[in-house]
């Protein structure tokens, strides 16, 4: 039995068996506008570096789903399902080792970049605490390769906006204990100043935005 759990603009997720094992497939659908070689060429392109990335972060100690097998046929990454409970799930109930969670995931976020890697959604619900405790980053779909400091700083932008957007009551202490585990990266200081300057960017956005209405 197969069982459709999300679907984006770009895959569609599905659990099932693969091998009798339990299993994810992440299928990269076609986009009728494209020319049909492009489509192909793009699917096949975005399927084997979504691989590619996850394979670099494993190598770097990060715990990432494990790959079973990669179709481009059918432009499907086939993964281990992994059980647990959402990081996401965890704030929402406001637990005591929410603080200690975010502090390892602040690490976490370190070893991908010291590895030139961007997650481009790290957001809560793209981390599963795994029955043994340990977490497990999923759906590299948005990452990339880049050791620039804007893309860095974008990737902690984005949990910190998340953290804010759900939990502003915790947002700031989870994201200082995000930043206590981040510091064991060289270099550090310069992503957070980063960070800070793209929050003035958008705040001067949305200023202009007010204005413009008045």
């Amino acid at each position: 039995m197969i069982e459709l759990l999300s679907k984006g603009a770009e895959a569609e997720i599905w659990k099932g068996k693969w091998l009798d094992l339990e299993a994810v497939f992440k299928v990269r659908k076609s986009k009728p506008w494209r020319h049909p070689r492009l489509d192909k060429m793009i699917l096949e392109t975005r399927t084997v570096k979504e691989a590619k990335i996850m394979y670099d972060a494993f190598n770097a100690g990060i715990d990432v789903p494990y790959i079973f097998d990669i179709d481009l046929q059918r432009y499907t990454i086939v993964m281990e399902y992994v059980r647990g409970v959402t990081l996401k799930n965890v704030l929402n109930k406001k637990e005591d080792k929410v603080y200690e969670l975010c502090e390892e995931l602040g690490k976490i976020a370190a070893k991908l970049h010291m590895r030139s890697i961007v997650h481009g959604d790290l957001t809560p619900a793209n981390v599963i605490i795994r029955e043994n405790g340990k977490l497990c980053l999923i759906d590299f779909g948005l990452a990339n390769f880049s050791n620039r400091i804007e893309d860095m700083g974008v990737d902690l932008h984005l949990f910190l906006r998340a953290l804010e957007s759900s939990f502003a009551l915790i947002a700031e202490k989870c994201f200082d204990s995000f930043v206590r585990g981040y510091a064991i990266m060289d270099g550090y200081k310069a992503v957070l100043e980063k960070v800070k300057e793209i929050r003035r960017r958008g705040r001067y956005v949305l200023e202009r935005r007010l204005v413009a209405k008045l």
